[in-house]
Parts: C-alpha cells; sequence; structure tokens
C-alpha cells in the first residue's frame, strides 16, 4: 500500500490504516515480558471520534483489547470521557477512572499512535481497574500484588508513576507491539 504521500507501508502498517477507516480505530497490544506488564491502546480515535486515544495495563491482552472496543463503541454512541472521569458501565461489575496520561510517557508506550499522526500532538486517557475490592492503586487498601500491573501514566515523576522498572526495561528494548 502506498499513501497520499507516495510513502509505502509494511503489512501492520496497513492493517492499522484499514482498522482505522474501516472500525474507526485500532488496537496494539503489547505482551508482558519478564516482570513488565502488557497494555493495550486505541489509534485512530481521536482522528475519527475526536476522542482520547485509550490506554490500559495489566489485564489479559484479550480483555483489554475488549475494553478498549468497548469504550469506543460507547463513544461512537455520544459518551464521552475525559481526565477523572470515573465510570460504572465499562467494566462489569466495576467502576473505573480515565485518567490523561503524561506526555513525558508517549514515546515509550504509543509507538504506533506516534506513528500514525507523526508526533505526541493527539490526547490519551489511562483507563484505571480497581482491585476486586474497588480500591484504585492510589489507595492505600489497593491489593499489593497488583500495583506493579498498572504503572500510573497521568504521573510525569518517576516514583510517583511506579513506572520505573517499566521504563527502564523499556530503555534497555524490551517491549515490542503486537
Amino acid at each position: 500500500m502506498i499513501d497520499e504521500r507516495g510513502e509505502r507501508f509494511a503489512k501492520g502498517d496497513r492493517k492499522i490504516i484499514k482498522d482505522v477507516n474501516t472500525y474507526g480505530w485500532h488496537v496494539v497490544k503489547v505482551m508482558p515480558q519478564g516482570d513488565d506488564p502488557g497494555w493495550a491502546y486505541s489509534v485512530g480515535m481521536f482522528r475519527t471520534l475526536e476522542h482520547p486515544e485509550i490506554l490500559i495495563f495489566g489485564l489479559p491482552d484479550t480483555s483489554m483489547h475488549a475494553i478498549i472496543n468497548h469504550v469506543g463503541e460507547r463513544v461512537r454512541e455520544g459518551a464521552k470521557f475525559a481526565d477523572g472521569v470515573e465510570d460504572g458501565d465499562t467494566l462489569d461489575g466495576y467502576r473505573c477512572v480515565f485518567k490523561a496520561v503524561d506526555k513525558f510517557w508517549y514515546p515509550w508506550i504509543f509507538g504506533y499512535g506516534r506513528w500514525f499522526y507523526g508526533d505526541d500532538e493527539f490526547p490519551a486517557l489511562q483507563l484505571i481497574w480497581p482491585d476486586k475490592q474497588s480500591h484504585y492503586p492510589w489507595e492505600s487498601e489497593y491489593r499489593k500484588d497488583l500495583i506493579p500491573l498498572q504503572p500510573l501514566l497521568y504521573e510525569r515523576e518517576i516514583d510517583r508513576s511506579r513506572g520505573a522498572a517499566l521504563l527502564k526495561s523499556l530503555q534497555k528494548g524490551n517491549g515490542a507491539s503486537t
């Protein structure tokens, strides 16, 4: 495939473009590696729906994919999510909260998003899920074993984000999009 600028696209790139044109977005999944959590994010929601892209960490890849698609369908039907919005209709039986991702994290997390948009000029929200007792990661009651699965990328400061190990791994080149 060749775009209007004459640029050739690889097969994976063509899939992203086709999905965005067909469905309104594509879901990129990054598989867990070692102690790093996996994550998934949308590409194209901002272009087609004028809505921030959605990012999720630490759940099974099929679950993250389904959740992003569910959010996208809700947005298509008129729902709008923004920084700090808590929602009870996205996760079956649980509330979640959306937080704006700090641009510091974009080069490390949104490889295909940055490629698709040509820069970092797109908004993104991290969907943050609670533990089974409905506690969020910033609450002291949150299950300690879940903390490494969900870095808080609305925080720019590495320690506050709990993303130091993830960032160190990504700097070594241990994250690959699929």
